[in-house]
């Protein structure tokens, strides 16, 4: 999956799936350091520029 850091905080009307089911998360350098690691409890997350 692939998202920049502004959708992290913003709620979804569906679920697609459990945080498990994703391979990786990749997301810019500026994402929430507190979010970034309650994520890496469920799947990879890979940090870019």
């Amino acid at each position: 999956m692939l998202a920049d850091y502004t959708k992290f905080s913003r709620k979804s009307l569906y679920k697609i799936c459990e945080w498990q089911a994703i391979t990786a998360l990749m997301t810019n350098d500026m994402a929430d350091p507190l979010l970034v690691a309650k994520l890496e409890k469920q799947t990879q997350v890979i940090l870019g520029e």
